[in-house]
C-alpha cells in the first residue's frame, strides 16, 4: 500500500487550500514495497515555509510571515516547543529515507536530508545536507543492537561559519527488551 499525504498550515486562513501560493505545505509519499525490491520502503517529503508569492514580487518577507505571530513573542512555540514545522520560518527541506527490511524486526536504513534558509530572513541564507545510516538488530534472546552515523555538511552558513564545515556522529545502543525475549 502506497501512501500520499500532505500537511498544509494557514495562520490567517480558515483552511491552507483557499491560498495555496500564500501558506506552507508539507507533501510526502511512503511506498511500502518497491516492486522490483519487495523488502525495500521509500519514503520521501519535503516542506516549505517560503511566501512565494512574496518572492516572486521581490518583495521578500524577511521570514516574518509563516511562522511568525503577534501572539507569539517567543516565536512559533508554546512553552519552548514547536507549534510549526521543525524546518522554521523562510526555509526548506526534503528528506527521503530508504529502508531494506532484513526481517519484520531487524532492518538497515539510509536516510538524506538538505535544509535551506533564505537569505532574505538569515543574513546571507544557509544550507547543509546530512547522510545517516542506521541498523537494528533484535536476538532471540531479547538483546538488541541499534547503530546509526551521521555525516552533516554545512555548505553554506555564513553568518555561522566562515566556510563550509563537516561532522561526524555515531551512536551504539546495546539493550535487552523482556517482552522481545519469546517474541519470535
Amino acid at each position: 500500500m502506497d501512501v500520499f499525504y500532505g500537511d498544509g498550515f494557514a495562520d490567517d486562513d480558515p483552511l491552507p487550500i483557499l491560498n495555496v501560493p500564500r501558506n506552507p505545505w508539507h507533501p510526502g509519499i511512503y511506498i511500502t514495497r518497491l516492486p522490483w525490491l519487495p523488502k525495500v520502503d521509500l519514503h520521501i517529503q519535503g516542506v516549505s515555509t517560503e511566501q512565494i508569492n512574496s518572492k516572486k514580487l521581490g518583495l521578500g518577507n524577511n521570514g516574518d510571515f509563516n511562522y511568525f505571530n503577534f501572539n507569539y513573542h517567543d516565536g512559533y512555540t508554546n512553552g519552548g516547543y514547536i507549534i510549526g514545522n521543525a524546518v522554521g520560518r523562510d526555509g526548506q527541506t526534503i528528506q527521503g529515507w530508504l529502508t531494506y527490511w532484513l526481517s519484520e524486526r531487524n532492518s538497515l536504513q539510509f536516510v538524506y536530508k538538505n535544509n535551506t534558509i533564505a537569505k532574505d530572513f538569515f543574513p546571507g541564507g544557509g544550507a547543509w545536507q546530512d547522510y545517516t545510516v542506521k541498523s537494528e538488530f533484535h536476538l532471540r534472546s531479547g538483546f538488541y543492537v541499534k547503530s546509526e552515523v551521521q555525516y552533516e555538511h554545512i555548505s553554506y552558513y555564513p553568518i555561522l561559519f566562515a566556510s563550509p564545515q563537516n561532522n561526524v556522529s555515531a551512536i551504539v545502543e546495546l539493550g535487552f527488551s523482556f517482552r522481545d525475549k519469546h517474541a519470535n
